[in-house]
């Protein structure tokens, strides 16, 4: 009897453990989303106006999706700039779309203490292609044509929590 409950109990550890490393579905749902839209602007090809009210549903979609929690993806850069700070994230489920975690403090508890705070301290620590998960709000897409955008979206995500998952 006890080999039967070993057994039986093997695979509910087994997933158990690959369940930690699974993708937010909230997650999911935005990039497939995202690819559905991606989709629709090709196979609309030599029809601008149709095009247009793609990349303009796209936009909306994005710019109200709203909060996030634990998202995760793995480092492309970490960027300094004019005062600005930012970090580029290929998510774990995507190969065409980036996320720019782009804290401009506004979602901390005091905005003008931003280079004070836990999450700008934890840049220097940040390793390209590390594994990090993150928390914040979906903000804007930023590429500078609807044909970047819709090729290559660069979605820019105020972070409030970001943490660095390395094993």
């Amino acid at each position: 009897m006890k080999k039967f409950k070993l057994i039986f109990l093997l695979p509910f550890f087994m997933i158990q453990s690959c369940s930690e490393n699974a993708i937010n579905p909230k997650q999911v749902q935005f990039v497939n989303k995202l690819e559905a839209f991606q989709k629709k602007y090709s196979e609309s090809d030599g029809n601008d106006v149709a095009q247009d009210g793609i990349a303009n549903e796209m936009k909306a979609y994005i710019e109200k999706f709203g909060e996030i929690k634990d998202w995760t993806g793995n480092v492309l850069e970490v960027n300094s700039s004019l005062g600005d700070t930012w970090i580029v994230v290929k998510p774990s489920n995507s190969d065409v779309i980036s996320f720019k975690l782009w804290p401009d403090g506004s979602l901390l508890e005091n905005s003008s203490k931003w280079k004070e705070s836990d999450l700008y301290k934890l840049l220097p620590d940040i390793k390209i292609d590390d594994q990090i998960k993150f928390s914040g709000k979906v903000v804007s897409e930023m590429s500078l044509t609807d044909s970047g955008m819709m090729s290559e979206p660069e979605i820019v995500i105020e972070p409030l929590k970001i943490s660095i998952n390395r094993e």
